[in-house]
């Protein structure tokens, strides 16, 4: 590395890497700006340098359907170098689309917005920017691809003031973004204390920082306003406000109408920005054509202690911290119009520019930095001189390598055109005018474009390249093996050498990526990288490896085996890497604890581990004093029911005048006979403790004694109870103890049957029973007894004596003669030795005379006991018959019944009749009636209560009770009438019949002729009873009608007819009007009319005898009709007036009967018949046979069809419009 380039390596290192090109790429993503007014005509241009064409597709930021200016749905695009695309996004100032996907309105601003913003995307590379205009104002903004992609930015924008003398509403700052992942939570801060974000609701005053959560294509746009109204601090607030985030996101910022001067002048500036990890330390601006006090460019910090350095100067303009910006004045410009930039950290460099020399044309341009890597061929810009089909002077801003050939649409530049940069002569400056439509610039060497655009109102710019990211090397160090004697480079990237270094020295042996044989010290690993001709090296990595682990460990020793007394402690731990973790179990677990205490004598492992895993092993000993008394007490034999005495012997415990022992067992504690054994009779644990009387050690051995003297355990179930169902009681032992065990049965007063020696035994008598059971293996004995009786006494069952069954005692109550207990079960059978159904009480009724047995049942011992009666019957019954000798009629009035009774001397008689006055004589057989209906005579038999029962009815013969008369009235017609008899109901069949009075009868019941008169109709039946009804024959009147003569209604109108009749309303038979159209009913009275011609109307009424009256009505219809010719037309397929026809209304004008057109000359050009009106595409289209014909004046014939059936003709001219 050469001494010239040393300043050099502190200012590029963080340009190092290989280029990934910005503003060409596959994929663009534009987040929408806001305005607060002038948000004008906005444009999308795409160009690519690929011939063949692709297709690029658009969606809003979360994939819905992207829609043009002009409506349409637009889902792909396609592109390529010859075929360049502009799409017309829409007129923000026009209602309604002020909310284009580019732009939003002040109520979604400080929100998240779904919807908004573009996605380009294609397979290949290719251009977007983004171009808005007013009448007075301009702007660009250039996509920046990946590029613009990061986590970490800082905003910019023109450095605006607020209005002075009178308030103007139209200045603002933003910025805006644009998620590309779910759940993207984003932080701002840094913004100047006291700035106010723009909403909806009024003024947000944040506060040290501020949250936003994003969904993936959502965006977010914040916007301050600066006027009188707005805090002081909304001017210039924004710039610098640090935006992050914890997933990529893209950022458009900059000013929508605004400029450094306090009078109302303004223009747009707005641009997108890349990330601070694409941003660098040296730019180069090329001065606009604007103000002095507009052309100022303003640079960003993204650390703290940034100097700031222009054209070379050792003396920085500024040293600022993160977040601070500088605005350099215009006057740092050289003759050469421009203005080399140097920093000692990353920085944002926002140039201001300005269309003209005075103040209305402001912009923002965001300035690339300087890259040896940047693109050298921009293929192509579109239209530089336009936004839509609006004119600018279009220009280029070119910053090339010195020496290098630059070609502007294919043609070189000459050098002498381009001007050098102070303080950095690798460059050189050049601003193309007067440029039109596409433009492609190339070089042999690095390359900046900026598009510039201006006019007397309006200047506009965007670079078309820079921003190449710049990956820088990386380089991590780990240790291969756990005791750091072998390192390894790790996440070695971009680095085309590796030097290694220990405690300040190269290393010859190493090699680029493995270290072995590392002993302590401090090594440093170095990458280096190629760039531009030179190396740069960067920041170094340190590993220090310490001296290896060491240990040291004291211990105490065990005086007695049996107390662990002794310990350990770790005293000293050195080397490895702290911190350390201490193992006592071989490296099964690791701790934190030094000591171990209460330990036996034995070796101990005692590991250290250091934090990459080293382990240093030891071992650490604790001792036993060799002075320690002996025992071995042997254990003796269990004690039993048949040996009750046992000896503990002593062994090989030690014995002499020095060892004094003790014993201790259930019986308490006596002093130790350490030559003889020692006697038991007691189980339970014994203890012999000896102390050495020398040193003191104590130690005990124990001995558990014990005794097998348990007896059998076992239960025999509780005594039983013999029963008449329970004959047998068989008694078990149960045993609860295991063993081998003997058996022996006895009784002092019952009965033993069978096998006496087992277990169990069968019982059949009651007494005391005693089971002895001994275990044969220690002679235990248990003895159990258990205690037999006897329940097999019957109960006492006697039936009382029944009652005799009779027609009276049809049903009695039989049972026990004494009471039952509660617990019996009781069971009746009947005279069919079944059982009764619900015969289980200690009574039954019974209707049934037989045998009746009841068996009742003990159920605690289930004797049974069983007693019968039998229960006789006495249901003879009387004989009885009763009858009449005839019945009723209106001659004959009386009749006679008479009974006829059997076997039923002295029975009781009762007669009834039917309600009346009669009155019969109660002991009579023999009975005169005069009413009719039914008789009912009972007879009971004394004896047993039966009776027998007979009826008769006596019948009324009926006279004639009802008759129908028929009658036919004089009509118009006929002067006679009918009289008729109908149907007769009562009386004896046949009839006769009379229309005198009754004073002649015959069979006829038919009178005609029937002169108008009274007359009086008789009936009589067989038995000479009559019935006679009154009448009339009316003489026949006929009725009226009335109603108006002839009324007159317009076209459409309705007329309710309104007839007054003297015929009553019952007695209309029928109603017909004719005829019946436009009526809203023929067979009313009063109907509605709604005629649409002249209509005379007859109405015709009949009475119910059906004679006629008829009538009628004249409604005159005036029909007035607008008929409408145009006198010209414009056959251009538009959709609008393509063709000539009549209009006029449906309803009045029903048909174009016929359409003539004919030319000049009288030629006839055109003919149609019956078709409707209204319908310009059934009438002249402007053509004759098939051939458009030429602008000219034509005459017309037209016949149309009227509602009320007449015509109508009209004549005249059109004009043929092309």
């Amino acid at each position: 590395m050469t001494n010239s380039r040393a300043f050099l390596l502190s200012v590029i290192i963080f340009l190092l890497g290989v280029p990934l090109y910005a503003q060409l790429d596959t994929i663009h993503r534009i987040p929408p700006c806001h305005s607060r007014s002038d948000r004008g005509q906005q444009y999308l241009y795409l160009t690519t340098p690929e011939p063949m064409p692709f297709q690029v597709s658009l969606t809003t930021g979360t994939g819905s359907a992207f829609t043009d200016g002009n409506g349409n749905v637009i889902s792909t695009i396609t592109l390529s170098n010859a075929m360049p695309q502009r799409i017309y996004l829409g007129n923000g100032d026009a209602f309604p689309n002020d909310n284009l996907v580019t732009l939003t309105r002040m109520d979604q601003l400080h929100t998240p917005l779904n919807d908004k913003g573009i996605v380009l995307s294609a397979s290949s590379p290719f251009y977007a920017n983004l171009r808005v205009r007013t009448s007075q104002q301009a702007g660009s903004l250039t996509a920046k691809g990946n590029a613009a992609l990061g986590q970490s930015f800082r905003v910019g924008h023109v450095f605006n003031a607020v209005v002075t003398g009178f308030n103007t509403t139209s200045r603002s700052n933003f910025f805006s973004l644009m998620a590309t992942a779910d759940n993207t939570q984003i932080t701002v801060s840094g913004f100047e204390p006291g700035i106010g974000l723009e909403t909806s609701a009024g003024l947000v005053y944040p506060v040290g920082s501020y949250s936003v959560t994003l969904q993936k294509g959502q965006c977010y746009v914040a916007s301050v306003y600066v006027d009188q109204t707005k805090p002081k601090v909304n001017e210039n607030g924004l710039i610098g406000t640090l935006v992050e985030s914890d997933q990529p996101i893209v950022m458009n910022c900059g000013t929508w109408l605004g400029s450094p001067f306090t009078y109302d002048l303004k223009d747009i500036g707005i641009d997108q920005i890349v990330p601070v990890d694409r941003v660098g330390t040296e730019y180069v601006t090329i001065r606009g054509d604007g103000h002095p006090d507009l052309e100022t460019p303003i640079v960003v910090a993204t650390e703290d202690k940034t100097d700031v350095y222009l054209n070379g100067s050792p003396i920085p303009l500024a040293t600022l911290d993160a977040g601070d910006f500088v605005r350099i004045p215009s006057s740092n410009y050289t003759v050469d119009e421009n203005l080399y930039i140097l920093a000692t950290r990353p920085v944002y460099t926002y140039q201001m520019l300005g269309g003209a020399n005075f103040e209305p044309t402001g912009g923002l341009n965001f300035v690339p930095p300087l890259r040896c890597s940047d693109k050298s061929s921009i293929n192509f810009i579109p239209e530089v001189d336009k936004i839509g089909n609006t004119s600018y002077e279009g220009k280029l801003l070119i910053l090339a390598e010195t020496g290098k050939e630059v070609k502007l649409n294919g043609a070189v530049l000459p050098a002498a055109l381009f001007n050098p940069v102070a303080g950095n002569p690798g460059y050189v400056t050049y601003k193309a005018p007067g440029l039109t439509g596409n433009v492609q610039v190339e070089s042999n060497g690095a390359l900046q474009v900026g598009l510039f655009g201006r006019n007397s109102y309006a200047g506009w710019a965007g670079y078309f390249s820079g921003f190449d990211q710049v990956v820088r090397p990386e380089i991590a160090i780990t240790i291969k093996s756990n005791c750091g004697d072998t390192l390894q480079l790790a996440n070695l990237l971009n680095a085309d050498s590796v030097v290694w270094v220990k405690d300040g020295l190269p290393l010859s042996q190493a090699s680029d990526t493995l270290l072995t044989g590392v002993q302590p010290g401090t090594y440093f690993a170095i990458a280096y990288r190629e760039f531009c001709g030179d190396y740069l090296w960067d920041t170094s990595v340190q590993v220090i490896i310490p001296e290896p682990l060491r240990l040291e460990v004291t211990t105490t020793p065990v005086t007695c085996p049996e107390i662990a007394a002794g310990s350990l402690t770790i005293t000293t731990l050195s080397g490895g890497f702290l911190p350390y973790e201490i193992s006592f179990d071989e490296g099964a677990s690791f701790g934190t604890t030094t000591a171990l205490d209460s330990l036996a004598a034995g070796s101990y492992p005692v590991w250290i581990r250091d934090s990459l895993g080293c382990v240093f092993r030891d071992t650490a000993e604790v001792l036993l004093d060799p002075q320690v008394p002996v025992l071995d007490l042997l254990t003796p034999p269990p004690l039993t029911c048949l040996d009750t005495t046992q000896l503990i012997e002593l062994g090989t415990t030690s014995t002499g005048g020095n060892f004094t022992g003790t014993w201790s067992g259930p019986f308490g504690q006596v002093v130790a006979d350490l030559d003889q054994a020692f006697p038991v009779d007691q189980a339970g644990t014994y203890i012999l403790q000896i102390t050495n009387n020398d040193n003191g050690c104590v130690r005990s051995d124990t001995v558990e004694v014990i005794a097998d003297q348990q007896p059998p355990i076992a239960v025999l179930p509780p005594g039983g109870v013999l029963t008449c169902k329970d004959t047998l009681i068989q008694v078990d032992a149960t045993l609860q103890s295991s063993g081998t065990f003997t058996y022996a049965w006895s009784t002092t007063d019952g009965l033993l049957t069978g096998n006496v020696d087992s277990s169990g035994i069968g019982i059949q008598a009651p007494g005391q029973y005693t089971l002895v059971i001994t275990d044969s293996n220690n002679g235990c004995t248990t003895e159990l007894n258990t205690q037999i009786t006897a329940d097999q006494v019957s109960p006492p069952v006697v039936l009382a004596e029944p009652e005799v069954l009779t027609c009276i005692l049809t049903g009695q109550w039989i049972g026990m003669a004494g009471s039952s207990s509660p617990q019996w079960e009781l069971l009746w059978t009947g005279p069919d030795q079944m059982p009764v159904p619900g015969g289980t009480a200690d009574s039954l009724y019974i209707q049934q005379p037989g045998w009746y047995a009841l068996a009742v049942t003990d159920p605690d011992n289930g004797c049974v006991a069983v007693d019968s009666i039998l229960v006789t019957q006495d249901i003879i019954m009387p004989v009885l018959a009763l009858e009449a000798d005839h019945p009723l009629t209106c001659l004959d009035t009386v009749a006679t019944l008479q009974a006829d009774l059997e076997d039923c001397a002295g029975c009781d008689l009762t007669w009834w009749g039917p309600p009346g006055s009669w009155s019969p004589d109660p002991n009579a057989l023999v009975q005169p009636v005069d009413e009719p209906g039914w008789y009912i005579l009972t007879v009971i038999h004394p004896d047993n209560g039966c009776q027998a029962v007979d009826s008769v009815e006596v019948v009324q013969v009926p006279a004639p009770e009802s008759m129908s008369i028929g009658s036919i009235l004089p009509t118009c017609d006929e002067p006679f009438g009918q009289l008729s008899f109908g149907a007769v109901t009562g009386g004896v069949p046949p009839y006769g019949y009379s229309f005198d009075g009754g004073q002649t009868f015959g069979a006829s019941t038919v009178l005609y002729p029937a002169p108008p008169g009274n007359y009086t109709l008789v009936v009589r039946d067989q038995s000479g009873c009559t019935l006679s009804v009154d009448t009339s024959m009316i003489a026949y009147a006929p009725f009226t009608l009335t109603l108006d003569a002839q009324v007159g209604i317009a076209y459409g109108e309705s007329y309710p007819i309104e007839v007054t009749t003297s015929l009553p309303i019952a007695d209309i038979q029928s109603i017909l009007w004719e005829p019946a159209a436009n009526l809203s009913c023929s067979d009313c009275l009063n109907p509605v009319a709604s005629p649409l011609v002249s209509t005379t109307y007859q109405i015709t009424v009949t009475d119910r005898n059906g004679c006629p009256v008829v009538a009628t009505i004249r409604i005159d219809v005036a029909l007035e009709v607008d008929v409408y010719i145009p006198n010209a037309f414009h056959p251009d397929q538009n959709g609008i007036n393509d063709g000539f026809t009549v209009f006029a209304d449906p309803a009045k004008v029903t048909n174009i009967r016929e359409l003539r057109i004919f030319d000049r000359w009288g030629n006839a050009i055109f003919l149609t018949r019956d078709i409707p009106v209204n319908r310009t595409d059934l009438g002249w289209d402007g053509t004759y046979r098939g051939e458009p014909m030429d602008p000219a004046v034509f005459v017309y014939l037209v016949e149309v069809d009227f509602i009320d059936g007449s015509q109508g003709r009209y004549k005249g001219d059109v004009q043929l419009v092309r």
